[in-house]
């Protein structure tokens, strides 16, 4: 899959992603116990650690995005890494807790990369985006959501025994009109297999009747 829409947003990012960054305190809610070593695949700009109020010794925070490294929160006991969370060796890393906000629905192999997860994380909390995700907008345009669907990732869990307690949640923004809409699509990343042809999606949104842009997000507990 392609990575480069993140890189290219980056900088206007944390401005233009309200929804990950209620899907990070939601995912984050869930840390009601101890915990000193965290790792966190597709760590970005550091929504998943700014939730955290708990005690930790150490935080490895992996992102493909120098940019968005960049931005994330920095301490002695924070270390960052740039890099493919799908190289599964740093699940080998020491940790007590995996964190995935928001970032898993663009693996290549997510099969693997949950069977990988599940063997090697004791605890774990992680969000994943399904392909309700702007449903509205992909069934006007014709095309076929990039990513999965809720029920493919239950499929995954179902077929290799992974263990966890799993919950959906949907969210909705409202824009003033059809320009907001377009422009924060633009501008929050989410374009990333190139799916949506921007010159003729932006057409296409001027007919919309709705202003109003889907969301749902499949939650994976293991704690």
């Amino acid at each position: 899959m392609k990575r480069d829409s993140f890189e290219i947003s980056a900088k206007s990012y944390n401005s233009n992603s309200i929804i990950q960054k209620c899907v990070a305190k939601e995912l984050v809610s869930h840390i009601d116990f101890d915990v000193e070593k965290i790792l966190e695949l597709g760590a970005g700009t550091g929504e998943v650690i700014k939730n955290i109020n708990s005690h930790f010794s150490k935080y490895i925070a992996i992102d493909l995005s120098p940019t968005m490294l960049s931005q994330h929160p920095k301490a002695k006991n924070i270390e960052l890494i740039c890099g493919d969370f799908e190289k599964l060796d740093y699940l080998l890393l020491e940790h007590d807790l995996l964190i995935s906000s928001s970032s898993l629905q663009w693996a290549q192999n997510m099969e693997k990369i949950l069977k990988e997860i599940d063997l090697r994380s004791k605890k774990f909390l992680i969000s994943i985006f399904t392909s309700y995700t702007f449903s509205s907008l992909h069934r006007f345009l014709g095309v076929k959501s990039p990513i999965r669907s809720k029920e493919e990732i239950e499929k995954i869990l179902k077929d290799n025994s992974i263990d966890c307690q799993l919950y959906t949640k949907r969210y909705s923004l409202k824009f003033d009109n059809t320009k907001e809409m377009f422009r924060y699509l633009k501008k929050s990343g989410v374009n990333r297999e190139k799916v949506l042809d921007f010159k003729d999606a932006k057409r296409a949104i001027l007919c919309l009747e709705s202003n109003d842009l889907e969301f749902e997000v499949i939650f994976l507990i293991k704690k």
